[in-house]
């Protein structure tokens, strides 16, 4: 039992700080401070906790395919399975595929706000590569 314990402490921590780690890299990469992380990891959890407790998988399996990048595949594969009972089975593909687009569209709008927030905050002579962030 303690090493359950110890088990699933690690777990949920290690996916704590990987979205801490996420929040740090994107906040230092753009000065943007960008909530997708957070949704991701919740994302994640829920899927981890399908993965292990309603699927049976083996809890480092379970986490790992939730951390496949952006959880590609095997998000669109639980959101095709959880909306089969109330869609057709090519329903929930189509609502599971235009969601990844509608998340890949946003995140790539955000990221571009973000790149053009931080040109117009440098100016309009700076380049890239051309002196340290807070010069």
């Amino acid at each position: 039992m303690l090493q359950s314990i110890i088990s699933y402490g690690l777990a949920v921590g290690a996916v704590y700080a990987l979205i801490g780690i996420t929040y740090n890299v994107m906040f230092s990469a753009s000065r943007v401070f960008s909530f997708t992380a957070g949704m991701l990891g919740m994302l994640g959890g829920v899927l981890g906790a399908l993965f292990i407790n309603k699927w049976g998988m083996n809890a480092v399996l379970g986490f790992v395919l939730v951390l496949v990048p952006a959880g590609a595949v095997v998000r669109e594969a639980a959101l095709i399975v959880l909306l089969h009972p109330a869609l057709t089975a090519g329903q929930a593909t189509v609502v599971a595929l235009a969601s990844r687009l509608l998340l890949t569209v946003g995140d790539l709008g955000w990221g571009l706000v973000a790149l053009l927030a931080d040109r117009r905050r440098r100016g309009p002579g700076w380049t890239p590569g051309a002196g340290h962030r807070g010069s």
